[in-house]
Order: structure tokens, then C-alpha cells, then sequence
């Protein structure tokens, strides 16, 4: 295992990669895949989407299949657990402190909450219909969900797990990246259905 601080690492993973269940580890500085973890569970749609702890011990990965999230430790890049949340989970982020990661669940038209000191679900929040994109603000207060069948994005307070807006979009808003931060550089992005 390489030094944590001599090694920039990034997780990679193909959005709906159904071929594997696995995700590779890039060494960006010798832009190579250093391993592979592996995080088993059903056959067809492999993981989906990602989000890393900020202290960057833990990764999270949607799984459509198994209508889970894989909690993997990126020290030794094996599973803790998986979680199971709602129907076809994809769009995943975490909030600034690391205490909840948020995924929505297009199938269930939901968002679950995960606790992150328990690993289990704290809460289920109803959104639109087939929520895909979601980001948490710098702050951890306020989580954005792209609902892309009601072309509209859902504003969720953090404190109530309750929607206090929801702001009118084109069609189809899908969310994709690390959307909102500190930095001008992050942005909230959407994909428009021609």
C-alpha cells in the first residue's frame, strides 16, 4: 500500500458498468490502476456513482442492482458493508462533516438519508419522480436533488429532512460531478433532454 500523503489517489468507477462489480483505483501520479476492489453483490448493473468521506478513509458506492450502497474502507479497499436503500439508487454526496451521505433513489422517488457513524438509514425523504443528480452546499445545511421526471430541482433542509423549494428547470435535469463548493470553480450542472 502506498503513503497516503506521497500519493494523490483517485477512485474511479463507470456510471451503470454492468460487465463488473468493480471499481478501480488510479494512481493519478502514475496514472495507473493500483487495485481493484470488488464489491460483489448481484449481477447487471455494477456501481454507479461515488462519494468519499472527507477524510478520505471511506467510499461510498451506489449500486442499482442490489438497491444498496457499498460502504468500502479505502485503506485496505474492502467492503465494511452494504446498506440497503431505496429502489435503483443512484445520485450520491456527502455533507462537508462526513455525518450523512444522501442518495437518491429513482425507483422509490426518494432520498435516504445514511448516518454515517451507524451505516444504516436515518431517514427517507419523498421527492419528484426519478431523482437522479443530488449535492450537498459547502455548508452541509441545504442538499439539491435533479428530479428528471419532473424537470425541476428539490431543495431539501438538512436539519428537517424536509423540501422547502422546489425551482422549476428545462427537461430532463441530471446532475453529474461534485456540484457545489467553496471553490468558483464548482458548479451545479444539468444535462437537457433535447
Amino acid at each position: 500500500m502506498e503513503p497516503r500523503l506521497r500519493c494523490a489517489r483517485v477512485v474511479f468507477s463507470l456510471p451503470h458498468n454492468g460487465a463488473s462489480n468493480n471499481i478501480s483505483v488510479i494512481n493519478t501520479g502514475t496514472q495507473t490502476v493500483v487495485a481493484t476492489i470488488s464489491i460483489g453483490g448481484s449481477s447487471g448493473a455494477g456501481p454507479a456513482f461515488l462519494a468519499i468521506h472527507p477524510t478520505g478513509n471511506v467510499l461510498y458506492a451506489t449500486k442499482l442492482a442490489d438497491d444498496a450502497v457499498y460502504v468500502i474502507d479505502t485503506l485496505t479497499n474492502t467492503v465494511i458493508t452494504p446498506i440497503e436503500v431505496g429502489g435503483l439508487p443512484v445520485g450520491i454526496a456527502i455533507d462537508p462533516k462526513g455525518k450523512h451521505v444522501y442518495v437518491t433513489n429513482e425507483g422509490s422517488k426518494s432520498v435516504s438519508v445514511i448516518d454515517t457513524a451507524t451505516n444504516t438509514v436515518s431517514a427517507t425523504i419523498p421527492v419528484g419522480h426519478s431523482p437522479a443528480g443530488i449535492a450537498v452546499d459547502s455548508t452541509g445545511s441545504v442538499v439539491y436533488v435533479a428530479n428528471n421526471g419532473d424537470n425541476n430541482v428539490w431543495v431539501i433542509d438538512t436539519v428537517t429532512n424536509n423540501v422547502t423549494t422546489v425551482i422549476p428547470t428545462g427537461a430532463g435535469p441530471e446532475a453529474f460531478g461534485h456540484f457545489i463548493g467553496k471553490s468558483p470553480h464548482q458548479h451545479f450542472i444539468f444535462h437537457q433532454k433535447p
